[in-house]
């Protein structure tokens, strides 16, 4: 049953209004309280589902009664009529209003416009109410994810690491085994084989290291200055030896420097990843390029390739984790599905984003956009 508390200094205004709710609604609780300065103790203490109030009470302005309902936890949300003579100003009630009345009412009352806003705040008084149950329930659901969340990531992070110390093992102990005599031909292509995979493995887990550390920790960064022009061409050299496997020739195309402050480990990972991507996507005798330009006040990264393109479906997908996508490394390279998820993690971090344009059979290219911070 729906309850209403009536405020008003005035106790046979109190019995009258009283009355005439009562008389047209059955299936209420109404309580009244001629005592308007414990007017805020009793609706805490009987959380009414509506709440009205005299405009002309003579200890406390009503403005100021609305004021302290509507700073209260417990009635924030109830909703208040008030009830006024007729020599109240429509700019009065208009403050009234503003406080935080819903509606007012005119005496003398009449019951069918009494029970028409009656009602009325009741429905909308329901309605906070089942808002206020569905926040509750998803603030619960939101804990017992967040809380799955942390136990999940804490548990990968144990099994990541457990997993790559015997990896390395594995991998230690296969480079011993060419001193233990001559390998046949077959001998020596299955350790190569068992060194690709244990080296996948690893490469995985590190990829699942790394994007778990960088998800969970969205603080603050180190930044640092950096001369983005020389430091890709120290990130091409290093990826010099994979190129030239396939005959793939890199180009850098950027002014003749570039200052920004940023977080070098971030932006290390994300140009490492997309050339790798690039050149692991590319079919031989092919070009990547790095473009590395200013635009307003933003600085564009873009890496563009001229391998297997993306289709529409993969690009709706290609951030996701451990999403395996329809193109394949042209040189039976290892992909863990965790390269671009991680490269979105860290553009995010740095406040950048980041975007793709790509064609099947023609190439693709992303591009990161990223602040352009510098010292003065």
């Amino acid at each position: 049953m729906q309850k209403i508390l009536i405020v008003d200094d005035e106790v046979s205004h109190l019995g009258a209004v009283g009355k005439l709710i009562t008389d047209v609604r059955d299936k209420c609780e109404v309580f009244q309280t001629a005592n308007t300065h414990d007017a805020l103790w009793n609706a805490v203490e009987r959380q009414p589902d509506l709440i009205m109030l005299d405009w002309s009470m003579k200890d406390i302005a009503c403005l100021e009664l609305i004021n302290q309902f509507k700073t209260n936890v417990t009635t924030q949300n109830t909703p208040i009529i008030v009830i006024t003579e007729n020599h109240v100003s429509l700019a009065e009630i208009e403050n009234a209003l503003q406080a935080g009345a819903i509606d007012y009412l005119r005496k003398p009352i009449d019951q069918m416009e009494l029970l028409a806003r009656v009602n009325a705040g009741l429905k909308l008084s329901r309605l906070y109410q089942a808002i206020k149950r569905s926040e509750q329930a998803l603030q619960r659901q939101r804990a017992q994810l967040d809380e799955l969340l942390r136990e999940q990531n804490h548990l990968l992070a144990i099994v990541s690491h457990d997993l790559r110390s015997p990896l390395n093992k594995a991998l230690g102990l296969l480079q011993f085994l060419p001193y233990d005599g001559d390998l046949t031909e077959a001998q020596k292509m299955s350790i190569q084989m068992m060194e690709k995979v244990l080296d996948g493995g690893r490469k995985l887990i590190d990829d699942i290291l790394i994007i778990n550390a960088k998800e969970a920790d969205m603080g603050a960064m180190e930044m640092k200055e950096l001369d983005l022009v020389a430091w890709l061409k120290n990130v091409m050299v290093h990826f010099s030896p994979t190129a030239e496997n396939k005959n793939i020739t890199m180009h850098l195309i950027a002014p003749e420097t570039c200052l920004l402050q940023s977080n070098e480990e971030n932006l290390t990972r994300i140009i490492d990843n997309l050339l790798s991507n690039a050149i692991k996507f590319s079919y031989p005798d092919t070009n990547v390029y790095i473009t590395l330009k200013l635009q307003d006040d933003r600085v564009l990264i873009a890496v563009r390739d001229e391998g297997q393109g993306m289709s529409e479906q993969d690009q709706q997908l290609m951030f996701k984790k451990f999403q395996k996508l329809s193109a394949k490394p042209t040189g039976n390279e290892h992909s863990t599905g965790l390269g671009l998820s991680i490269i979105k993690t860290l553009v995010t971090q740095l406040q950048g984003d980041i975007r793709v344009k790509s064609e099947l059979g023609k190439g693709t290219t992303f591009t990161i956009s990223l602040p352009y911070l510098v010292h003065n």
